[in-house]
């Protein structure tokens, strides 16, 4: 994950999904166009069928996040192409998931003034992974976390991380 163009805001997301369980994680990162950091987020996953949903979710909340915060010029990352797809055409709407990803595209056009979404590999999203990751173990309080700093088992990563590595 490389910094944003200018002024745009850089939200990587990510989703881990356990099939068995039906559960997983979801979790963002936000960051300014130099890469330096602003906003994190990790949550629990319940009831989901399947990885494709899981990453939708995951977008979901951190779109409702980084808005809530009046973030409204941002670039959306993700390494998961089939999600990019679905939120940026309306090729998926027949699927199962097709009422999630216009609700999410709809979230997105009422409430960013631009809002692009970019494919990253998963090795340019290991924070936002980090993040799914500990949004798992949450799934016993049921709640999300925030952190206006980065937490310390991301920190490194956040450091790690230079402005134009993958953007």
């Amino acid at each position: 994950m490389g910094a944003p163009t200018s002024r745009l805001l850089q939200i990587n997301i990510d989703a881990s999904f356990f099939m068995n369980s039906r559960s997983g994680g979801w979790g963002f990162i936000a960051r300014d166009s130099t890469g330096e950091f602003m906003e994190a987020g990790a949550g629990p996953l319940t009831h989901t069928s399947s990885a494709l949903q899981a990453e939708a979710q995951a977008a979901k909340c951190a779109l409702e996040r980084v808005a809530s915060l009046g973030m409204t010029r941002i670039v959306l990352e993700t390494d998961a192409t089939n999600l990019a797809l679905a939120l940026q055409s309306e090729e998926m709407d027949q699927s199962s998931n097709g009422a999630l990803f216009k609700h999410v595209r709809a979230f997105m056009n009422e409430n960013f003034a631009q809002c692009k979404i970019t494919v990253c590999p998963r090795t340019c999203n290991k924070m936002a992974d980090c993040l799914a990751s500990f949004g798992v173990i949450t799934a016993a309080s049921g709640s999300p976390c925030f952190w206006r700093q980065a937490p310390d088992f991301v920190s490194a990563l956040v450091f790690d991380d230079k402005p134009g590595d993958g953007f």
